[in-house]
């Protein structure tokens, strides 16, 4: 007997064109629903999107690839699940006949954005993505948000919303500034919160933090030191 699971993506991935960008959406579906406000894992810039390109599209013809697969298990191929975290992307997959495992790994250099939340799940590969992604030319911007909800993506997280006004109130005082560290204190309901980025971590002293420990991805806060340091 053989177990069967069906995904269930709620819309389609899809590359949309933006001005002079093109912007990527994936749609997800996962066994595990997290209650969370996030609309998507990532959104942001990817540095090269013509290289990026091709490794989906390869990555996807080895997930859809078998050695021995009948034509009717052609209809039942798996999509490649993706990992967001630790300030990197992760694409992966078995061939249908778990003969062949790929993956593509985006690392914390080759991205510009907000990680939004932690976590893994399989995202549609269509075909109209893949004959789209074919499209990308050399030296042209990409934009993605990864995965995606629909119906929320087009309004701002709530956080993101959070850290904005921070800012735009000087709330945010930056203690120290360098590649390996930065220290800040952003206030609070009166109370001045401590954010510590570095190579291994973000950390906050907020309760959001205490809490979710980063499983939920980054508080206002830590947000609100991002874009500032990115501006300084």
């Amino acid at each position: 007997m053989e177990d069967l699971l069906t995904y269930k993506y709620a819309n389609p991935s899809h590359l949309a064109r933006k001005g002079n960008a093109e912007e990527l959406f994936l749609s997800k579906y996962s066994e595990i629903q997290k209650n969370t406000d996030a609309p998507c894992f990532f959104w942001g810039n990817i540095s090269q999107p013509f290289i990026m390109a091709r490794c989906l599209i390869t990555l996807s013809n080895v997930v859809k690839s078998s050695f021995s697969m009948s034509p009717a298990k052609m209809a039942l191929l798996k999509d490649p699940i993706v990992t967001a975290g630790n300030g990197r992307i992760r694409f992966e997959g078995f061939s249908h006949c778990a003969g062949v495992y790929a993956r593509v790994d985006v690392m914390p250099d080759g991205l510009d954005g907000e990680f939004l939340e932690n976590g893994t799940t399989n995202v549609d590969f269509n075909q109209p993505m893949l004959k789209a992604l074919g499209g990308i030319r050399q030296n042209e911007n990409f934009y993605r948000r990864l995965p995606f909800k629909l119906n929320r993506i087009m309004s701002l997280n709530p956080r993101m919303k959070g850290a904005d006004k921070l800012i735009e109130e000087n709330k945010v005082e930056l203690i120290g500034n360098t590649p390996k560290r930065v220290e800040a204190r952003v206030e609070g309901s009166g109370v001045r919160h401590t954010v510590i980025l570095d190579d291994k971590n973000e950390r906050c002293t907020c309760e959001w933090y205490s809490k979710y420990q980063g499983e939920r991805g980054p508080c206002k806060h830590v947000l609100a030191v991002k874009k500032m340091i990115r501006n300084v």
